[in-house]
C-alpha cells in the first residue's frame, strides 16, 4: 500500500508544478476591453444594428453576471493595426447559451454558437475549451457575443495567438489526463479493496470518485459532448445528476465511516429527511429545467444550494466534535475537508466575487481534490486495518468467553455422565454392607469388578472430555462417523435423560482433513442446542444426523423436530451475541464460534434453515 501512495505523491507534485505552467501560460497576459449591454427582454443579433441600444465599457477581463434573468450582450471593437490574434477564448463554468458573431464592419463574417441551450443543428460542437477561431486574412473589426448562464457566475475572455494557446491546450491536456488518471486508480483500488473486505464506508467513497469524474467531464463539455452531442440536450440534467452523487456521498461517507448515526442519535434523525428532502428538491429542479421552467429552475437551484450547505456543515460539525475529543479517524477526516473547503471557497470567490483568473481557481480545486480523494483512500485503508484489530481481539476474548461457557457446561455434563456410575457404585457397597456374613472370594471378587468397570468409565469420560478441551494438535484426516460417535457418546446420559431418540446416516469411508476437536465441538455446539430446544417439548424428540458427498464434497445435516427457527432470526442467527433463548446465563456466541471453526479450522461451512419439522443445519467440507 505504501508504494501506490507514493506513486500517487509524485503524481500529484507533477499536477502542482503543472498548474504553475498554466497560471503562467501567456494567454493571461492578452485581454481586452469591451462593451456591455444588459437588458430585461432577450435580444437577437438583428436587434443589435435596429435599435440603438445603450453599452457601457468594462475595463477588466473578468465580467460579473451577477442576479442573470436574461441573455448578456458584449461587444468587442479590435484595431485593425494591432496585431492579430488568432484566438478568442471564453472563459466559465456552467455555460448555458453562447453565441458569438464575427463581423467586418457591418458585414458577418461567421458565427459559433455551443451550450445546452443551443438547438443541435446550430451549435458548434468541434470547438475544444471553447476557442472561437479568428481569420487572420478575413479579420474582423467588431466581435458580438450572448451569454446566458444559469447559476451566477463569471465570465472572462482572452485574445491569443497559436502559439499561446497551443501551450495552453498542452498543459491543461497534460493537468487533466493526471487528474482523470488518478481519479480513475483509486476508483478501480478501492473497488477492488470493497469486493475483498466488504467494508460499506466504501460504497459512498467509490460513488464520490464516480460522480466527481463525470463532473468534471462534464463541465469541460468538450470531452464528453464532442463524442456524444446529443448530450447537450441534456446537460444541466446530467450537471445536477452528478452534483446529487457527489453530495449525497459525501454526506453518506463520514456518516458511515465515523459512525455518526451511534455518536449522534438526534442529529442523525434530523439529517436524514433533510437529505431526501434535498433529493426532492433536486430532482425537481432537473425536471423544471428540462421543461424549460427557468425561474422555477433558479429558485429550486438557489434552495438546493442551501440545503447542501445545511447538510455538509452539519456533518463537518460533527467530525470535528469527534476530532475535538481526539478520534483519530476524524481528525484525519477534518484535515482532508479542510483542504476541499478552502479550494471550494477559491474556486467560488474567484467565480462569483473577486475579478481573477477562473482557470487557476479550478486547477487548485482539482488538485484538492486529488489530495483529498487520497487522504480519504488512505483513512479507509486506516479504519479496515483498526477494524481487523479490533475483530481479532475480539474474536479472541469471544473464545475465552466460548470456553468458559463450554467448560461450564463440560462439567454439567461429567456429572450427568458420573452419576449413573457412582449410583452404581453406592448401590453395590451398600448391598454389601446390608450383608450380614462376609462374601466368599468369588462374590467379592464379582463385587469388585463391578466397581472396577465403574471406575474405567469415570476415567474415560475424563480423558474424551481432556482430549476435546486439549490444545489443538494441528489440522490432519479424520473420520466424520468417529467424531460424529466421540460427540453423541460425550452426550448419551443427557440424550437418555431428556429421552431423545438419535437417527444416524453416515458414510463410514467419509473423511475430513481439519483440526477434529473443533469439528467435534461443533457438534457439540449443535447437539447442546438441540438438546435444550427438545427438552421443552412435549412428545418424540428426535434429532436426524444424515451424510452426503456431493462429488469432493462433503454435507453432514443436524435436524430436530423442535419446531425451527423464526425466519426472522435466520439470517442473524449466526451473529455475535444473538440468541433466541431467554436464559441470562446465554451469552449467544455458540453458534458464532461453531461457524468461525468450521470456516478457519476446517475451511468449510455451516449454514441453517428450516427442515420440515424442525432446525437444519448443515456442515460443510471438502472431502479427503
Amino acid at each position: 500500500m505504501i508504494l501506490e501512495y507514493l506513486l500517487l505523491l509524485s503524481i500529484s507534485i507533477s499536477m502542482l508544478l503543472s498548474t504553475d505552467k498554466i497560471q503562467d501560460s501567456p494567454v493571461a497576459l492578452s485581454t481586452l476591453n469591451y462593451e456591455y449591454h444588459l437588458e430585461r427582454q432577450s435580444l437577437e443579433i438583428q436587434d443589435i444594428f435596429q435599435k440603438k441600444l445603450s453599452w457601457k465599457k468594462h475595463n477588466s477581463s473578468t465580467f460579473k453576471l451577477l442576479s442573470q434573468t436574461s441573455p448578456v450582450w458584449f461587444k468587442f471593437t479590435l484595431d485593425p493595426s494591432s496585431p492579430h490574434k488568432n484566438f478568442l477564448q471564453i472563459n466559465s463554468e456552467f455555460i448555458y447559451l453562447c453565441e458569438v458573431y464575427l463581423f467586418q464592419n457591418e458585414s458577418l463574417l461567421k458565427q459559433y454558437a455551443f451550450g445546452a441551450g443551443v438547438e443541435n443543428e446550430l451549435r458548434n460542437t468541434e470547438l475544444p475549451q471553447r476557442l472561437v477561431p479568428l481569420d487572420k486574412s478575413n479579420y474582423p473589426t467588431h466581435i458580438y457575443i450572448k451569454i446566458f448562464t444559469m447559476p451566477t457566475l463569471s465570465v472572462s475572455f482572452v485574445l491569443s495567438d497559436t502559439t499561446q494557446t497551443l501551450a495552453f491546450l498542452e498543459n491543461k491536456s497534460f493537468f487533466n489526463g493526471i487528474f482523470y488518471g488518478i481519479l480513475l486508480f483509486l476508483f478501480i483500488y478501492n473497488f477492488i479493496l470493497y469486493l475483498y473486505t466488504q467494508y460499506s464506508a466504501y460504497i459512498p467513497y467509490l460513488s464520490y470518485i464516480f460522480g466527481i469524474t463525470f463532473y468534471f467531464l462534464i463541465l469541460d463539455e468538450y470531452y464528453i459532448f464532442s463524442i456524444w452531442p446529443a448530450l447537450y440536450d441534456i446537460y444541466l440534467i446530467l450537471f445536477e445528476f452528478f452534483s446529487m452523487i457527489i453530495i449525497v456521498s459525501m454526506i453518506l461517507f463520514p456518516i458511515v465511516l465515523l459512525k455518526l448515526k451511534k455518536q449522534y442519535p438526534t442529529v442523525h434523525k434530523i439529517l436524514m429527511p433533510l437529505l431526501a428532502l434535498y433529493i426532492i428538491l433536486l430532482l425537481a429542479s432537473m425536471y423544471t429545467e428540462h421543461y424549460g421552467y427557468i425561474a422555477y429552475y433558479r429558485n429550486l437551484y438557489k434552495i438546493t444550494s442551501s440545503v447542501s450547505i445545511i447538510l455538509l456543515m452539519a456533518v463537518l460539525f460533527m467530525a470535528l466534535d469527534l476530532a475535538r475529543k481526539g478520534k483519530r479517524i476524524a481528525i484525519m477526516y477534518s484535515i482532508a475537508w479542510s483542504i476541499l473547503i478552502l479550494a471550494v471557497v477559491n474556486y467560488i470567490g474567484q467565480n462569483i466575487i473577486l475579478d481573477s483568473n477562473i482557470l487557476d481557481a479550478r486547477t487548485y480545486l482539482m488538485l484538492a481534490i486529488v489530495l483529498e480523494g487520497l487522504l480519504f483512500s488512505f483513512i479507509l485503508a486506516y479504519q479496515i486495518r483498526e477494524l481487523s484489530e479490533s475483530k481479532s481481539q475480539l474474536e479472541k476474548v469471544v473464545i475465552e468467553q466460548t470456553n468458559m461457557v463450554q467448560t461450564e457446561r463440560m462439567f454439567t455434563q461429567i456429572a450427568h455422565q458420573w452419576r449413573s456410575p457412582l449410583n452404581t457404585i453406592n448401590a453395590i457397597v451398600f448391598e454389601q454392607m446390608m450383608q450380614k456374613e462376609l462374601p466368599d472370594k468369588k462374590s467379592w471378587e464379582s463385587t469388585l469388578n463391578s466397581i472396577e468397570d465403574q471406575t474405567h468409565y469415570l476415567s474415560k469420560t475424563i480423558e474424551d472430555f481432556q482430549y476435546l478441551h486439549s490444545p489443538t494438535q494441528g489440522k490432519r484426516s479424520f473420520s466424520i462417523s468417529e467424531a460424529v460417535n466421540e460427540s453423541l457418546k460425550l452426550l448419551a446420559t443427557e440424550l437418555n435423560d431428556k429421552e431423545i431418540e438419535i437417527s444416524i446416516n453416515i458414510d463410514e469411508d467419509l473423511t475430513l482433513e481439519g483440526i477434529k476437536t473443533h469439528y467435534i465441538q461443533v457438534l457439540l455446539i449443535l447437539l447442546n442446542n438441540a438438546i435444550d430446544v427438545l427438552s421443552k417439548k412435549e412428545g418424540q424428540k428426535k434429532i436426524i444426523i444424515e451424510s452426503k458427498r456431493d462429488k469432493n464434497y462433503v454435507l453432514l445435516t443436524l435436524e430436530d423436530n423442535g419446531g425451527g427457527i423464526e425466519k426472522s432470526n435466520l439470517d442473524k442467527i449466526f451473529d455475535l451475541y444473538f440468541s433466541t433463548k431467554k436464559e441470562r446465563s446465554n451469552m449467544g456466541m455458540g453458534l458464532f464460534m461453531a461457524k468461525k471453526f468450521m470456516e478457519i479450522s476446517l475451511n468449510g461451512s455451516l449454514e441453517v434453515k428450516n427442515g420440515r419439522e424442525g432446525a437444519c443445519f448443515t456442515l460443510g467440507c471438502c472431502h479427503v
